[in-house]
């Protein structure tokens, strides 16, 4: 399992510049804007050691 939970409070970079920054060899492969429980979020396909995840 990896967990991609990032909190930032005080940051003015979007979730994309801050994953960016944490995981730089993450291999996006999919990215969509969705809501979860009525906030704002982002559903993430990508690729860590061969693996394939969402």
């Amino acid at each position: 399992m990896v967990d991609l939970v990032v909190k930032i409070s005080h940051s003015n970079d979007t979730p994309a510049e801050i994953r960016r920054k944490l995981f730089k060899d993450l291999r996006i492969k999919g990215e969509i804007s969705t809501t979860l429980d009525g906030l704002p979020a982002s559903q993430i396909e990508f690729k860590v050691n061969g693996i394939n995840y969402l």
